[in-house]
């Protein structure tokens, strides 16, 4: 049966976490998840495995050169390049690989995966070979029933015909395994009370659907099997008709996908907290592929750029954030830190470059750039940065009071530098103007006058010399002119 409907996580970027690759491993089917231009970004063991592909030759290689070319398949390149990005999701479309052992019928059910301007980031795809289902559904003539019963009965996905009126008429021998009833059980009581409330009225809509003649979709519901537990199987549908080509049954083929809506559920559970983070955060966050375009963007980065996340997913960084030295000159590409990084996988912190906004301001900011690895290989990179603008203004308030602080220290020592000679000036002043000095005392008090107008002299002159000076000290956390007398 083709996996039924795939509930995909929001993506934030091309990239698969180890926690996601994880729950990749889980699945028992072959599962995919392509980068928006097809290539392979991660995929379950089942799908190297069915298809008897080495993980080396998958992982980053586009889907359709996998292989010895099998993988070219027009239709699938229809329903990659065309249908879904159209859609956004397709169940249940089949087409044909030819391989060396001959001829497979693969059903796929593509999810894209939204990303912010509704371009689409990546695509889920499940594939099924369905080569068997399709040989057993096929309707035979009366005289082949028996070995069309056979195929059924030996099929281990779960087979049911019914009427057009919901009566069960036949279930296959796998019902056992699936649901732990016999055909024989499963005909006498039917189906009906098995389905989920929750599921009934969409598994109803769905019945009709290929009871009017309706494309064949894949659906996911949940039913109760023998032992009370709740299980999923994904079914498809098709009308069967009589010789006069007229609806007289339908036919569900299905199968337990359980742990596949488990690993669903999983993924889901991954993004949302991956979006809780990235909207929680109080710096600006966004992501970029390998070629240095936005994959994804937070919320603070948008409203620090000042732009919306449709103008900014899928467009080259270097064209959005105008990145520039301090000074506004442009900087070169070999001096970019996020080129560096996304060419080398080195991280690397940058103090103040200057970021632009969308009305063509700018603003210093500081940030990280770290590289997403994949297996050793460098698939983008995610740059986390904050506007320094407030640090810079405190930053300049301090050194602002440190100054002011060596002001208030310089002129407390130009009055006590000034203040003591020139009060021993005035002495010797009055001094010489009193009477009765003897000429060595006036020659004396000459003498002291010279020597403390030199030294007001010598303070006045340090006051005028530059920063650099050696007569500049660290005064606790300023630095003043040390105005105290050279020996």
């Amino acid at each position: 049966m083709p996996p039924a409907d795939i509930q995909s996580p929001t993506a934030c970027d091309d990239t698969v976490s180890s926690g996601m690759q994880e729950v990749l491993d889980t699945l028992h089917q072959p599962f995919l998840v392509l980068a928006a231009d097809l290539r392979v970004v991660a995929a379950s063991p089942a799908f190297h495995r069915v298809f008897g592909l080495a993980p080396d030759a998958v992982a980053g290689r586009s889907l359709f050169a996998l292989g010895d070319g099998e993988w070219e398949i027009p239709a699938l390149r229809v329903l990659l390049e065309t249908l879904v990005r159209e859609r956004d999701r397709v169940e249940g479309y089949e087409v044909e690989q030819e391989h060396p052992g001959g001829t497979r019928a693969l059903s796929c059910n593509v999810r894209a995966l939204p990303a912010e301007g509704g371009r689409a980031a990546g695509y889920l795809v499940a594939i099924e070979d369905v080569t068997a289902r399709r040989v057993a559904s096929r309707p035979a003539p009366p005289q082949e029933e028996p070995a069309a019963r056979i195929v059924t009965d030996r099929s281990s996905d779960l087979v049911l015909l019914y009427d057009g009126d919901g009566t069960l008429r036949y279930a296959s021998e796998s019902a056992a395994s699936i649901l732990g009833f016999t055909p024989a059980e499963l005909l006498e009581t039917g189906t009906e009370e098995l389905l989920h409330p929750g599921d009934a009225d969409e598994y109803h809509a769905f019945f009709r659907d290929a009871l009017e003649g309706g494309v064949s979709q894949g659906l996911a519901y949940r039913v109760r099997n023998r032992a009370g537990e709740t299980i999923w199987l994904g079914c498809t549908a098709r009308p069967v008709r009589d010789d006069a080509g007229a609806i007289v049954q339908v036919q569900l083929v299905g199968r337990d996908v359980t742990q596949r809506k488990r690993s669903e559920e999983a993924l889901r559970w991954l993004s949302r907290q991956v979006r809780m983070i990235l909207n929680s955060a109080g710096e600006g966050i966004f992501g970029l592929d390998q070629g240095g375009s936005v994959s994804f963007i937070n919320p603070v980065a948008l409203r620090m750029l000042g732009r919306q996340g449709e103008e900014v997913v899928g467009r080259p960084y270097h064209e959005l954030f105008d990145l520039c030295r301090e000074d506004g000159s442009a900087l070169p590409p070999e001096e970019c830190a996020i080129r560096l990084t996304l060419r080398d996988g080195a991280p690397r912190s940058v103090h103040e470059e200057m970021f632009g906004r969308a009305d063509g301001t700018r603003f210093p900011a500081d940030y990280t750039v770290t590289p997403a690895l994949d297996g050793g290989r460098i698939v983008g990179a995610v740059v986390t940065f904050r506007d320094a603008t407030g640090r810079r203004e405190a930053e300049s308030n301090l050194r602002r009071a440190e100054w002011l602080a060596g002001i208030g220290q310089t002129a407390l020592a130009v009055r006590h530098e000034i203040n003591n000679p020139l009060t021993s000036m005035l002495a010797d002043a009055a001094l010489l103007e009193m009477a009765g000095n003897t000429p060595e005392e006036e020659r004396e008090m000459v003498a002291s006058i010279i020597r403390q107008a030199r030294r007001i002299r010598d303070v006045v002159q340090r006051l005028g010399e530059r920063k650099d000076s050696p007569s500049l000290r660290q005064v606790g956390t300023s630095r003043m002119l040390d105005l105290s007398e050279s020996e």
